[in-house]
């Protein structure tokens, strides 16, 4: 049997002693098999039984939007609940997830996704898997806001398909739209400057070794013009690690 949940719970785990806890089945010894930090996703098994395990279909497809959705979890102090929601993006974008350090492919949920529920599966109405619980987005003053983000579908089937690890090209680098900066800098700037800015960029990754530093703007990547976050990580997500 094999089991999904998010990348960034079993992070660090390799070697040590994971357990998949079940009100049903019990306690299930398990181990990490594959993991793809691009979209916040692991896979572990556990030890095969006679009768089997309980399982769920995953869609072949990205559900609507506006659609509802189930996150089936057990958050922080509590067990099996199950939440409901709605589609909240027809189309995968890109979210920063704190705890990997990296941005991830996802799609985004209007819906309560408590500390605690990574890793919980987000069904359709037909009960079928649309998405791995990976975060939530909260403001400024921490204060918690109804939106989630999960692993879609297609990024799920690759995984159990596929059953390796699988790694994806980054910039090594925390990087924010120009216009949700200060007028300050954005005065500094040629008038209709366009682009994205890099405030927080990994010591020794890949935009640290070209020089770039936090005021860096990349107004272009391989010769097209990048306006949103979205346009820079589909052509960086589209390469290999070390391409150029």
């Amino acid at each position: 049997g094999v089991v999904l949940t998010a990348c960034h719970v079993v992070k660090g785990g390799e070697g040590k002693h994971i357990e998949v806890i079940s009100p049903t089945i019990g306690r299930i010894p398990a181990k990490t098999i594959a993991t793809d930090r691009g979209h916040d996703l692991a896979l572990l098994r556990v030890e095969k039984r006679g009768w089997g395990y309980p399982s769920l279909e995953v869609s072949r497809r990205m559900p609507d939007a506006l659609s509802d959705v189930m996150l089936s979890s057990s958050p922080i102090w509590r067990h099996g609940l199950v939440l409901k929601g709605s589609v909240a993006r027809s189309k995968p974008s890109f979210c920063w997830q704190t705890t990997l350090g990296c941005y991830i492919r996802c799609i985004y949920m209007d819906g309560a996704s408590p500390v605690g529920s990574s890793g919980g599966c987000w069904t359709d109405s037909r009960g079928r898997v649309v998405g791995v619980q990976s975060g939530y987005l909260n403001n400024t003053d921490k204060s918690w806001v109804r939106i989630a983000f999960a692993a879609p579908p297609d990024a799920i089937a690759m995984l159990l398909a596929d059953g390796g690890d699988r790694q994806v090209a980054t910039l090594g680098a925390a990087m924010e739209e120009l216009w949700t900066q200060s007028s300050g800098f954005i005065a500094r700037l040629p008038k209709g400057a366009r682009g994205i800015v890099t405030p927080r960029i990994d010591k020794g990754g890949p935009l640290d070794k070209a020089g770039m530093t936090s005021e860096t703007l990349i107004m272009e990547i391989d010769g097209k013009p990048v306006s949103y976050l979205d346009n820079l990580l589909k052509i960086v997500r589209s390469k290999k690690p070390g391409d150029l």
